[in-house]
């Protein structure tokens, strides 16, 4: 999956659930000793409808929404209207540190089969020890976050 792709997937999860509210019957627990039967006749029989309003985002309205989630609007609406962001400087970025040249590096490096000449390897070693200090946005924040930046539309 591109970049691209999973950060229009993940968008389009958060503002799903940020936009959604689970059923009634699934806000309670079922007891274990309820059959299924029990239980599908608890499930809604019909679905919501929803009215189009519109397709797509203006390009005001995807300023908005990334002033709204505090990220850079250059480049945030695509054709179609499609909104879609990927912060490339820190996607999947994992600490790292250049090794110091040495006899058995450039060893490692003449015995390595580099298919693009054009490109020296630089090896790189991963900071373990620094992963600890990377910190992902908590569940329930990401959702009031985008709640509150998708509000400006409802």
């Amino acid at each position: 999956m591109s970049k691209r792709r999973a950060a229009v997937y993940l968008f389009t999860v958060l503002v799903f659930a940020a936009c959604s509210r689970p059923a009634a019957s699934s806000q309670q627990p079922t007891p274990k000793s309820q059959s299924n039967a029990e239980a599908a006749k608890k499930e809604p029989t019909r679905l919501p409808v929803y009215e189009v309003v519109g397709t797509g985002a203006t390009a005001s309205e995807a300023a908005a929404l990334a002033s709204h989630l505090g990220i850079t609007s250059k480049e945030i609406l695509s054709e179609g209207g499609a909104i879609m962001f990927v912060d490339s400087s820190r996607y999947l970025s994992v600490p790292k540190e250049k090794v110091t040249e040495s006899q058995r590096v450039n060893q490692a490096i003449e015995g390595t089969r580099n298919k693009d000449s054009t490109r020296r390897i630089t090896p790189t070693i991963l900071k373990a020890g620094a992963i600890s200090d990377l910190h992902v946005l908590p569940a329930e924040a990401a959702l009031s976050k985008t709640a509150s930046a998708l509000a400006i539309y409802i």
